[in-house]
């Protein structure tokens, strides 16, 4: 997409640019979002995972029907 941006300024005007450009972090920020919660939750898991020393939440017993 950023190449798409910079290929496209020299036929678009900067604010056609600028307006492209808002649109696609418009676009991406919930996705950055998400990731992040992803991550926190992740992390979460492990460090419970760490402290109850739990088997039951090492990798091998970790299947994706198990993940919700």
């Amino acid at each position: 997409m950023l190449l798409e941006l910079l290929a496209d300024q020299s036929s678009r005007s900067g604010e056609a640019v600028c307006t492209s450009a808002r649109q696609h972090v418009a676009e991406i920020e919930p996705k950055i979002a998400d990731l992040g919660a992803l991550r926190h939750e992740l992390a979460a898991r492990r460090e419970g995972a760490l402290r109850t020393g739990s088997s039951s939440h090492s990798p091998n017993s970790c299947r994706p029907s198990s993940i919700s």
